[in-house]
Parts: C-alpha cells; sequence; structure tokens
C-alpha cells in the first residue's frame, strides 16, 4: 500500500473514532411546564455547559463518553445536581423541572468574601435588597431603598443643603464603606451626598454586611459595607416613566427617568445608559 494511502486511511480511522466518542445533550428546563430563560446548564467537570433559551431549550454538544454530574442553576429556582452517563455517539434527552426558591438560598452573593457564593454558604451573613423590592416599594433612588434593610438607617441632617448620610450599628456615615460592583468607587463625601444619585432602576440588588469589614474593603468598613450590584445589559431596549407624588398633600415631588441598553450580536459585549431628574419643592 503506498505511503499516502496509508496516511489516509489511518487519519480516517482516528477521525471516525474521535467523533464516535462525541455525545450530545439536550432538553427543556421548567417550572410548571413553564419554559425558563437564562438557566445555566454545565458540566464543571468538564468546562462545558449552555444557557437555555427564551423557550427553556437547551443543547450541549461535542461530549465525551462517561459518567459525569450534570449542574442545572438559575436565580429565583434551587440548584439542582444530576448524575448522568454519555454514550458515545448518543443523544441523550433530559428534561428537567425547577422548584422556586423561595427563600432565595441559592442567590449568588459576593460582599461576603469577594467571592462568588450562594448565600447559604457565606460565611457572614448578608442581608439583600433586590430590584424586586425596590420596585414594589416605590423607590426612586438608592437612599431611599437602603431604610428597608435591617441595621441600616438614612438620616437627613441639614435641611438647607440636603446632608444625609448612612448610619450602620449606630456608627455615622465615613464609617460605611459604599461599594458599586465590589469597587469603592464611593469616596466619603460621594456616600454623603451620592446615595440620592444612584437611579433605583440600574440596581439589580444591593448587598449590605453589617460588622466591621476592613479587612476585605477598607479602612471604611468599620460599621459595615453596602455593595450595589448593577444591572447588565441584556438585550436591547428602551424605557421612560415618570412618578408623581404629594409630600403631606402639599408639596409636589416629580420624578422623570429613562433607562436603556445595547448589545452586540452574540451579547459579548454591552452598554446601559440610566438618568433621571427629580423636581422636590421644599416642604417644612
Amino acid at each position: 500500500m503506498p505511503m499516502k494511502s496509508f496516511l489516509f486511511c489511518l487519519l480516517t480511522l482516528l477521525i471516525n473514532d474521535l467523533f464516535a466518542q462525541q455525545a450530545v445533550i439536550k432538553g427543556r428546563i421548567s417550572h410548571k411546564s413553564q419554559g425558563l430563560p437564562g438557566a445555566v446548564v454545565a458540566f464543571e467537570i468538564l468546562g462545558k455547559g449552555a444557557v437555555s433559551d427564551e423557550n427553556g431549550y437547551y443543547k450541549i454538544s461535542d461530549l465525551p463518553a462517561g459518567k459525569y454530574r450534570l449542574k442545572i442553576s438559575l436565580i429565583g429556582y434551587e440548584t439542582l445536581t444530576k448524575e448522568i452517563v454519555l454514550t458515545e455517539g448518543k443523544e441523550h434527552n433530559l428534561d428537567i423541572a425547577l422548584m422556586q426558591d423561595p427563600l432565595m438560598l441559592s442567590e449568588m452573593i459576593i460582599s461576603g468574601s469577594r467571592v462568588e457564593v450562594p448565600q447559604n454558604e457565606s460565611p457572614v451573613i448578608i442581608s439583600r435588597i433586590s430590584s424586586k423590592s425596590l420596585e414594589l416599594l416605590n423607590t426612586q433612588n438608592l437612599a431611599e431603598g437602603l431604610n428597608f434593610s435591617p441595621g441600616l438607617r438614612l438620616e437627613n441632617n441639614c435641611q438647607n443643603c440636603g446632608f444625609t448620610q448612612l448610619r450602620m450599628n449606630g456608627l455615622s456615615g465615613p464609617y460605611s464603606q459604599i461599594l458599586i460592583n465590589s469597587r469603592p468607587i464611593f469616596s466619603a463625601l460621594a456616600g454623603v451626598y451620592g446615595l440620592e444619585m444612584i437611579p433605583a432602576q440600574m440596581i439589580e440588588r444591593v448587598e449590605v454586611v453589617r460588622g466591621g469589614g476592613s479587612v476585605l474593603y477598607g479602612g471604611n468598613g468599620i460599621a459595615g459595607t453596602v455593595n450595589i450590584i448593577t444591572k447588565a445589559p441584556e438585550k436591547n431596549q428602551f424605557s421612560i416613566g415618570s412618578n408623581l407624588a404629594l409630600i403631606n398633600i402639599e408639596s409636589l415631588d416629580q420624578n422623570i427617568n429613562f433607562s436603556g441598553s445595547l448589545v452586540n450580536k452574540d451579547a459579548s459585549q454591552g452598554l446601559s445608559i440610566y438618568g433621571f431628574n427629580r423636581n422636590r419643592q421644599a416642604w417644612d
């Protein structure tokens, strides 16, 4: 047999053997027969996974044969782990029903140890304020929402200049460390005036650590740490809203806000835009 023919046959056998070992798994992630988008389905040991589409369907290809652990997770639902045996050249169908997590113990948090872990595995107690809570409480900015977390109190210390401060564990504002996406962007002065400048629309959640956190977050974290997690752009959208209220049925409080997000085709890059204007009349 000529050398070229021998090499061609050997290469063909190797390719066929390689593809014969490939396995595929697909299915649907649902809750009460309703497809769940955005669920993460992953073989962590293989470093392969997929995210369910808008109808809850997922598919993972090019998997080696063997016995593995499949992890399914989605915020607001209990994380599920299944053992599955993958067979060479076979397409496996696996539909998974997730249960809601009313206590949100599986939600990922990062403020306790600067590593993203489920809340029930955090080494310290974390209080959370979700975007849904801010919406239900009709808060217009971060300052108004912080009043509803245990151990936190927002004080207005100046009627003329609008000076406010966040008190944690009875200590004044400069002893609290305020972070944006785990970064100490806020200075002590910005923490005084900047809390009312962050619109509620841009907040995904707020994580609050009460107690000393100077080792992790710097010298200002003596009373505690407030970590503001902002929303990530997920799709092209734009919205505008308005809120009108009366203080003691006398003074007008009007708020106009807008938000928008842009992402590229493969959702690898994105941009978020937020803004608001508030006109609050004086009230004695």
